[in-house]
């Protein structure tokens, strides 16, 4: 479970940083949209580097949180604890970079965290 956390993590946090520095960070929208209309491989890069980004992040949130319940004070290993300040460091990361940018990646994680959770919920027959 680590591994596979560890690689989408990875793979979040670097899609992450080719969103953050794919943005245009003209003022004028007219501008933007211009650059998008002569550009759309640009527009493309950013929606599927920022899609793919929360996706992941929410993803290993969920399996994180589904496993806390499983894991007993003794079984909290030294490696948990660094996948856990990892994960922490590499938003960090991203919120020196961009930090508006990495507002809008956290504010889509939560929200599909909670949708995945939702979702786990109705299909396990319980309280949504």
């Amino acid at each position: 479970m680590l591994k596979k956390n560890s690689v989408k993590l990875i793979i979040a946090t670097i899609c992450g940083y080719i969103y953050i520095g794919s943005v245009p960070k003209n003022d004028e929208l007219t501008e933007i949209l211009t650059q998008f209309v002569f550009s759309p491989s640009k527009l493309l890069t950013i929606l599927l580097c920022f899609l793919i980004s929360f996706t992941l992040y929410a993803s290993v949130i969920f399996e994180i949180v589904n496993k806390l319940p499983f894991l007993g004070i003794k079984n909290r290993k030294l490696d948990h604890m660094l996948f856990w300040i990892i994960s922490i460091l590499c938003v960090v990361f991203l919120f020196f970079k961009g930090f508006w940018e990495t507002v809008f990646i956290v504010c889509f994680t939560y929200f599909y965290f909670y949708l995945m959770v939702k979702d786990s919920r109705k299909r396990a027959g319980g309280e949504v």
